[in-house]
């Protein structure tokens, strides 16, 4: 659930009625960037401009199979739950603790508020091994009921 106050700061200069749940509403989309504003909020970024979350993914080349990804959140999101999910092709999502090892947890502060990176770490099979040498990772960060 937003809260008043993110809600007047980012939309009433631009969308005076409050009523307008397709502008202000935590699953809308005003900037049509595929980021709900429950999930711009979290991320911190920016519910009017069309932008991409401050998420990040790496592979090892080191023969240790690893692949990495690393996000930040706003500290402080009541109402926002994320959902970090990993897969080898687009309809099969994995996700949990089992899945993805959290290696790294460090507070920052940023323009916008105190933030937290999370980096987690996930061994993927070797190539050959999958029926495709992709892999995806995927941030849901939906509202909570």
């Amino acid at each position: 659930m937003l809260d008043e106050t993110w809600e007047g700061l980012n939309f009433a200069g631009i969308y005076p009625d409050p009523g307008q749940i397709s502008i202000w509403g935590g699953n809308a989309d005003p900037d049509k960037d595929v980021l709900k504003n429950v999930a711009e909020k979290y991320l911190g970024t920016n519910p009017n401009f069309f932008d991409r979350p401050p998420i990040e993914t790496a592979l090892f080349g080191d023969g240790s199979n690893l692949m990495e990804v690393t996000y930040r959140a706003r500290i402080g999101t009541p109402g926002a739950r994320v959902i970090l999910e990993g897969a080898n092709n687009l309809s099969l999502w994995q996700s949990g603790n089992d899945f993805f090892e959290e290696v790294i947890e460090q507070r920052t502060l940023l323009p916008g508020g105190e933030f937290v990176q999370y980096t987690f770490r996930q061994v993927i099979p070797p190539s050959g091994v999958l029926d495709q040498d992709e892999y995806f990772a995927r941030l849901k960060v939906e509202e909570d009921e």
